[in-house]
């Protein structure tokens, strides 16, 4: 398809005069030239003549009426949604990219720089957010073995929030980042080696102490923002709520005080029940995905050491491993259209649920397809990126099957 001056200078009127909603249809993004471009790209490839290329028409056609919605279009096109990554394996195998290769972190500041830095890697790889679980209990290992204080904790841990809310990620937003608060809520985390240089000083659980004033820093951060005292959108803090939370606060040195106060007057945390699920299967991607992998587990490894990682995927099909999981697109269902469509007659309802639903697998499939005969460019981005992209060949592999 082509476009004429004229076309051009509508969209760039728009948004510089505001005069598309879409303008602002995102909060985590600003104006800026980077957001102009996405801005540009999205209004070319959002046409619908476009997209049917890849989705079927009256898939389409439902999304531009509303009655569904594809997330994160255009990217979506090229591109998987959420992803969770295993920061035990960075710790173990350091940042590998395309230009520099880094050695696994000795010390608190490496061990956060390296995750912050893989993040804005693996984000432009990957449309919606970056989750990595039990952050709390592996950086807690290098607090002990630098003797940091509590300042030296909360500085780096500073750097950390600052540059995760800098709009570096395409169309000058930053990367939509989420990071698990376990402590000792639940027993297979607890299990996790603890690593510094790459090589495993006994488990987590031994230094739960260290994690505990990990977490304490990072709320009085959440607490005090940045220096206007605007909160820091990311990293997302997910709190596991289980039956050995510490509801009296007798065990955590005054945490749950601390946690509770940040709820009542920043909101910061998300909370995972697990009064009511396994949270020992759970892995929060962001605000709408929590995967269950309860069915995933490989001989009961809840993850396999490095070596089984590079065969599993290979033998046993989906997804694999935690972390490495995600999902490959989002369709949401416009369900308070179909209510009112339905006029009060559940069986209507149902049956125009059905319908959509099934529109709405036909887009995911779509999706599919072309993410797949696009994985050989993506290729090379690094070798944890490089990872995720195996698991989701097999994946799709596993479907075709």
């Amino acid at each position: 398809m082509t476009f004429d001056f004229f076309d051009l200078d509508m969209i760039e009127k728009e948004y510089i005069g505001d005069g598309d909603w879409e303008v602002k249809e995102n909060a985590n993004e600003s104006r800026s030239y980077g957001n102009f471009l996405s801005y540009l790209l999205d209004k070319t490839l959002k046409q619908p003549s476009i997209l049917e290329k890849i989705f079927c028409s009256e898939g389409v056609k439902k999304h531009v009426d509303g009655e569904i919605h594809i997330h994160k279009l255009p990217q979506s096109l090229h591109i998987p949604y959420c992803i969770g990554w295993s920061y035990t394996r960075l710790l173990q195998i350091g940042l590998r990219t395309p230009t520099l290769i880094s050695s696994p972190p000795k010390h608190f500041d490496a061990a956060v720089n390296q995750l912050v830095n893989f993040i804005f890697l693996a984000a432009q790889e990957f449309s919606g957010a970056m989750a990595v679980s039990a952050f709390d209990l592996l950086v807690a290992p290098f607090v002990r073995s630098d003797s940091l204080n509590d300042k030296q904790i909360k500085q780096s841990l500073q750097s950390m929030f600052f540059e995760l809310n800098y709009p570096s990620r395409m169309g000058f937003q930053s990367p939509f980042s989420n990071i698990t608060i376990c402590l000792d809520t639940s027993k297979a985390f607890s299990e996790l080696d603890a690593i510094v240089g790459g090589k495993k000083i006994g488990k987590v659980s031994d230094y739960l102490d260290e994690a505990i004033r990990v977490v304490k820093q990072m709320i009085m951060l959440y607490n005090e923002g940045d220096s206007k005292h605007s909160l820091f959108t990311f990293p997302i803090p997910t709190l596991m709520i289980t039956r050995n939370f510490d509801w009296n606060d007798r065990r955590w040195d005054g945490l749950t005080s601390l946690i509770f106060e940040n709820l009542a007057k920043r909101g910061s945390f998300y909370l995972l029940n697990g009064y009511v699920t396994d949270v020992d299967a759970l892995y929060a991607m962001c605000c709408r995905l929590t995967i269950d992998v309860s069915k995933l587990q490989i001989n009961n490894h809840f993850v396999a050491p490095l070596p089984q990682q590079k065969i599993l995927p290979q033998s046993h099909g989906i997804w694999v491993i935690p972390d490495a999981t995600g999902s490959i697109g989002v369709v949401t269902i416009n369900l308070p259209r179909l209510a009112f469509l339905s006029k009060g007659e559940e069986s209507k309802f149902e049956e125009l649920l059905e319908e959509d639903l099934k529109i709405a697998k036909e887009v995911v499939s779509g999706v599919l397809f072309h993410i797949r005969r696009n994985l050989n460019y993506y290729r090379n981005r690094g070798k944890q990126v490089d990872k995720a992209l195996e698991v989701v060949e097999t994946y799709m592999d596993r479907i075709d099957t």
